[in-house]
């Protein structure tokens, strides 16, 4: 749903969508200077994961 709003907002071609595990993410230390995430936590579907994510 996500890559076909970015066809429709013409934005495509400027964004790279990548599915990884919070915590086994592919980028380098430091990478970025800041992350925004939004309406994420709802994505994780299984409830061990989720107490996981709520202890760190």
């Amino acid at each position: 749903m996500c890559e076909t709003n970015a066809k429709y907002e013409g934005v495509a071609d400027r964004i790279k969508f990548i599915q990884a595990s919070e915590s086994d993410l592919p980028f380098r230390e430091k990478e970025f200077d800041i992350v925004v995430s939004c309406l994420t936590f709802h994505e994780v579907k299984d409830e061990a994961d989720k107490k996981v994510l709520k202890k760190l």
